[in-house]
């Protein structure tokens, strides 16, 4: 959904989707959770006292993850409708752009100068360093004042280019990390021993205390416990569909997704994740072994080629599930048996602290072609605090594409083929904080992520603003060249169906790394990464691990 991502992270390893207390990996009607009561801000007192001055602006707005709806002219109609109750003379066109055409849209108006007055973006630092956006630091100052009160300087902090201005406001949805876990059928957990799941937990705390290939290893082979047992007694249902996700949580920095750091070396050393001794070799040896036993759907390769996993999921009849949730283990728990045909589960924690995740966020930036850079960032703050006007853009209008259930949640209209005639992805722009609980959800996620937020007690990795510099040593070139390999063997090293070639697959990919250059280039990069570490005088993580 995003730009390069995390390789580790990307996909689930699991034949079930995304669940939990927070879900964002949908539209509207898919997320779990939000706040039905509290908004920032929803009163007219946002109108600045020269508002009537404004003069008449039409803005352009992108949004990405765009899809049009049969009643979206209407809520946009009635979404400037309401916003000249806060903003006078000003009207927003939205743009909806989808994932697949949004880098190609984005690159042909900075080449054609097209206006545009704010746009859906990744953290890209290269956004800043070609000049394709604007500093937002002066405009955040004196017209996005509520936005930077909402967020704090120090998570602003945290998404500045090196040159130490901001050219990027990520969208809230809580950038604290949320706690990940696996999701097991109680009827499927009678095939293993009951200490199995505490045996699976301890493999997890080690892996966080100590992140390497070893503890990996303990991790997956638990896990292959499992599997064989369900295999034995004919329950595997459609079988898991990777190994990663499962066996490696989140304890590294992620540079370029082709490199890493763990947490726990405080030599700082990068390493690459294609080399024999990475998480990912060990990744792609248990592919092969997992779909020759049969613990991978036999038909991965092009399953997963039409996405048509993500479409035959039976929440019933499930083998095992990756969630992320705010909550409780017992609260998460509760939510999946409600959310999913009172299926009683047992969620295994993977994670054990809290740590901002900013590799993947998404926000705004204004493009340099703005014509109406003030304007927008005034639209952006009124958009960002006003629970009415962002509630509008998600949900559409009450009455018509949803109603208010009487314990607080939200149900969202549908057709008799189950299709809603407007909705939107609430994550794409704006505050989270400020949607609304849906039907079948009790948990207000996104409240309990702003109160760990606040506490202070979050992790932020020191190389969390480090960007490699592209533009020395031919690193662009490298770079795509190195893409260019990757993406002709991962996806069947990753899911498997390559089989017992997979050492031989493996190892005409590590030459051709090795041809294009990726050995100088990690070498490269660690030089990179020394420089900034003694320019910001950081001779540690600092990091404060688990109990």
């Amino acid at each position: 959904m995003k730009k390069a991502m995390s390789l580790l992270l990307a996909m689930l390893m699991v034949v079930g989707c995304f669940a939990g207390c927070k879900k964002d990996d949908g539209a509207s009607s898919d997320s779990g959770s939000g706040n039905s009561s509290t908004p920032v801000n929803n009163s007219n007192e946002s109108q600045s006292s020269g508002a009537e001055e404004l003069k008449d602006v039409t803005l352009q707005v992108w949004v990405g993850y765009g899809s049009t709806y049969q009643d979206t002219d209407m809520v946009y109609e009635e979404f400037n409708k309401e916003l000249a109750k806060y903003l006078p003379n000003t009207k927003v066109e939205f743009t909806q752009i989808s994932n697949d055409d949004y880098g190609t849209r984005w690159a042909q108006m900075l080449s054609t100068q097209e206006s545009v007055d704010l746009a859906w973006r990744t953290r890209d630092p290269e956004d800043a360093k070609k000049g394709n956006v604007l500093a937002l630091d002066d405009l955040l100052a004196e017209y996005g004042q509520d936005i930077t009160s909402f967020l704090g300087e120090a998570s602003l902090d945290n998404h500045r280019a090196p040159d130490g201005k901001l050219y990027f406001i990520p969208t809230w949805q809580g950038l604290t990390s949320v706690n990940e876990g696996i999701a097991f059928p109680n009827e499927l957990l009678q095939y293993v021993p009951d200490t199995w799941t505490s045996e699976l937990e301890q493999a997890y705390r080690d892996f966080a205390k100590n992140s390497s290939t070893e503890t990996t290893k303990v991790i997956i082979e638990k896990m292959e416990e499992y599997l064989a047992a369900l295999k034995a007694n004919d329950k595997m249902y459609l079988g898991v569909y990777n190994v990663q996700n499962i066996a490696f949580p989140y304890r590294y920095q992620n540079i370029e997704w082709m490199w890493y750091i763990d947490w726990t070396d405080d030599t700082f050393t990068v390493k690459d994740r294609f080399a024999e001794d990475s998480y990912s070799h060990l990744w792609y040896e248990y592919a092969a072994k997992w779909f020759k036993e049969g613990y991978i759907r036999s038909d991965i390769a092009t399953s997963m080629e039409s996405n048509e996993w993500n479409g035959t999921l039976d929440n019933t009849n499930y083998v095992t599930r990756w969630v992320n949730y705010y909550c409780s283990v017992e609260e998460e728990e509760e939510i999946l048996k409600t959310r999913y045909g009172g299926l009683d589960v047992t969620v295994v924690p993977i994670t054990f602290d809290n740590y901002m995740n900013l590799g993947d966020a998404t926000g705004v930036s204004i493009p340099y072609t703005a014509k109406n850079p003030e304007r927008a960032m005034m639209f952006y703050n009124e958009f960002w605090k006003n629970a009415e006007l962002y509630q509008l853009w998600c949900y559409g209008i009450e009455g018509t594409h949803y109603n208010k259930n009487d314990d607080g949640t939200i149900t969202l209209v549908k057709d008799k083929d189950g299709n809603t005639s407007y909705q939107q992805y609430k994550w794409v722009i704006g505050n989270c904080y400020n949607s609304l609980l849906e039907d079948g959800n009790t948990v207000n996620d996104y409240a309990l992520a702003y109160e760990i937020e606040k506490s202070g007690k979050v992790y932020s990795s020191p190389l969390m603003s480090f960007v490699v510099d592209r533009d020395v040593n031919d690193v662009d070139d490298t770079l795509i060249n190195i893409n260019e390999v990757t993406g002709q063997y991962l996806k069947s090293l990753e899911y498997g169906y390559i089989g017992d070639k997979w050492e031989e697959t493996y190892a005409e990919m590590r030459a051709k790394l090795d041809q294009v250059g990726m050995p100088a280039l990690t070498e490269e990069i660690q030089n990179q990464v020394n420089d900034y570490l003694a320019e910001n005088g950081i001779t540690s993580w600092n990091y404060p691990g688990i109990e």
